[in-house]
């Protein structure tokens, strides 16, 4: 092994991920939900390479 790169991004700057894992919670156990394509509560997913910033 060469390199060791570690990255980290806030939850609310992984904003796909993040709404996913909400719907997820909110799921009664046992149940499941797939979907073919971008699910409609997605209205926007983050492009690759793209930087995202939050401020306080």
């Amino acid at each position: 092994m060469q390199q060791i790169r570690i990255t980290s991004a806030w939850r609310e700057v992984n904003f796909s991920s993040d709404q996913l894992a909400n719907c997820g919670v909110r799921l009664f156990e046992g149940n499941m939900e797939s979907y073919v394509g971008r699910p409609q509560f997605l209205y926007k997913i983050e492009e690759p390479m793209k930087e995202y910033f939050r401020f306080y």
